[in-house]
Protein backbone atom coordinates (compact mmCIF):
# COMPACT_ATOMS: atom_id res chain seq x y z
CA UNK A 1 0.00 0.00 0.00
CA UNK A 2 1.69 3.54 -0.75
CA UNK A 3 1.89 5.89 1.79
CA UNK A 4 -0.49 8.03 0.51
CA UNK A 5 -3.68 5.46 0.55
CA UNK A 6 -1.97 4.26 4.02
CA UNK A 7 -2.49 8.17 5.19
CA UNK A 8 -5.86 8.26 3.66
CA UNK A 9 -7.06 5.00 5.65
CA UNK A 10 -5.65 6.28 9.00
CA UNK A 11 -7.80 9.26 8.20
CA UNK A 12 -10.58 7.90 7.36
CA UNK A 13 -10.28 4.98 10.55
CA UNK A 14 -10.08 8.20 13.16
CA UNK A 15 -12.85 8.69 15.25
CA UNK A 16 -13.68 12.57 15.06
CA UNK A 17 -13.71 11.86 11.26
CA UNK A 18 -16.09 8.81 11.46
CA UNK A 19 -18.28 10.85 13.98
CA UNK A 20 -18.24 13.60 11.37
CA UNK A 21 -19.35 11.99 8.01
CA UNK A 22 -22.18 9.51 10.64
CA UNK A 23 -23.39 13.58 11.68
CA UNK A 24 -23.28 14.93 8.06
CA UNK A 25 -25.26 11.89 6.84
CA UNK A 26 -27.70 12.27 9.30
CA UNK A 27 -28.17 15.73 8.99
CA UNK A 28 -28.43 15.50 5.48
CA UNK A 29 -30.89 13.09 5.39
CA UNK A 30 -32.73 14.81 8.18
CA UNK A 31 -33.14 18.17 6.25
CA UNK A 32 -34.24 16.47 3.16
CA UNK A 33 -37.32 14.41 5.19
CA UNK A 34 -38.38 17.29 6.62
CA UNK A 35 -38.31 19.57 3.63
CA UNK A 36 -39.36 17.05 1.23
CA UNK A 37 -43.00 16.80 3.93
CA UNK A 38 -43.11 20.47 3.88
CA UNK A 39 -42.61 21.86 -0.26
CA UNK A 40 -44.15 20.90 -3.13
CA UNK A 41 -41.68 22.31 -5.19
CA UNK A 42 -38.00 20.74 -5.96
CA UNK A 43 -35.32 22.44 -7.25
CA UNK A 44 -31.67 23.20 -6.98
CA UNK A 45 -32.51 25.71 -4.21
CA UNK A 46 -33.65 22.91 -2.08
CA UNK A 47 -30.48 20.75 -2.71
CA UNK A 48 -28.32 23.69 -1.80
CA UNK A 49 -30.09 24.17 1.41
CA UNK A 50 -30.02 20.81 2.34
CA UNK A 51 -26.52 20.30 1.30
CA UNK A 52 -25.55 23.52 3.41
CA UNK A 53 -27.42 22.26 6.44
CA UNK A 54 -25.86 19.03 6.71
CA UNK A 55 -22.04 20.65 6.26
CA UNK A 56 -23.06 22.74 8.83
CA UNK A 57 -24.48 19.80 11.33
CA UNK A 58 -21.01 18.23 10.57
CA UNK A 59 -18.60 21.47 11.53
CA UNK A 60 -21.27 21.54 14.53
CA UNK A 61 -19.93 17.76 15.52
CA UNK A 62 -16.10 18.38 14.67
CA UNK A 63 -16.08 21.57 17.04
CA UNK A 64 -17.80 19.50 19.98
CA UNK A 65 -15.30 16.47 19.66
CA UNK A 66 -12.14 18.99 19.16
CA UNK A 67 -13.49 20.49 22.00
CA UNK A 68 -13.92 17.43 23.83
CA UNK A 69 -10.11 16.65 22.82
CA UNK A 70 -8.57 19.60 24.44
CA UNK A 71 -10.44 19.76 27.57
CA UNK A 72 -9.36 16.01 27.66
CA UNK A 73 -5.74 17.36 26.51
CA UNK A 74 -5.34 20.12 29.16
CA UNK A 75 -6.55 17.67 32.11
CA UNK A 76 -3.59 15.62 31.36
Amino acid sequence: MSYKLYKINFFLKNDIVQRMIITFIEGFLTSIIVRLNSTTSYDVTLIKSVFFGAIASGISAVLNLALKLINEWKKK
